[in-house]
């Protein structure tokens, strides 16, 4: 199962998120696989892990998009990726940034409206919820 984000003008452009393994201790982590997909193929591919703490962060600030207090940017302590994002007023939309943290410093921008932004937060959590706590 994958968690997916669709761009609003181009059909073939999205990203999907996936989960490894979600250990559901507090102090502990999750092992996901973020893909970027351009004209219905991979173009970036991404596993990475993070903490639960920046996980939930991320999760609430998709359900709950935008949150003032980001001003336009998730960024956070652990390495891999991170979020940015402005305003399209004449469409209603947002043109999301994500950047990935990685040697090649890769970029992946994507339009899509706040709903969208929403149920991608709300797939996200479910996702979490029914991961398997480990790798095995």
């Amino acid at each position: 199962m994958v968690a997916l984000l669709k761009d609003n003008n181009d059909v073939g452009k999205y990203l999907e998120i996936s989960f490894v393994y979600h250990d559901r201790d507090e102090d502990e982590g999750s092992k996901l696989i973020a893909n970027f997909y351009l004209e219905d193929d991979l173009e970036i591919g991404l596993k990475f892990r993070w903490t639960n703490q920046v996980l939930k962060l991320f999760v609430d600030l998709l359900k709950q998009f935008p949150i003032e207090k980001y001003k336009g940017i998730f960024s956070h302590y652990e390495k891999h990726l991170e979020m940015r994002w402005e305003s399209q007023p004449q469409s209603g939309s947002y043109n999301l940034t994500f950047d990935l943290l990685t040697e090649d410093e890769d970029q992946f921008s994507i339009s899509v409206s706040k709903e969208q932004i929403h149920d991608f937060g709300l797939a996200l959590e479910l996702l979490m919820q029914n991961a398997p706590t480990s790798e095995e």
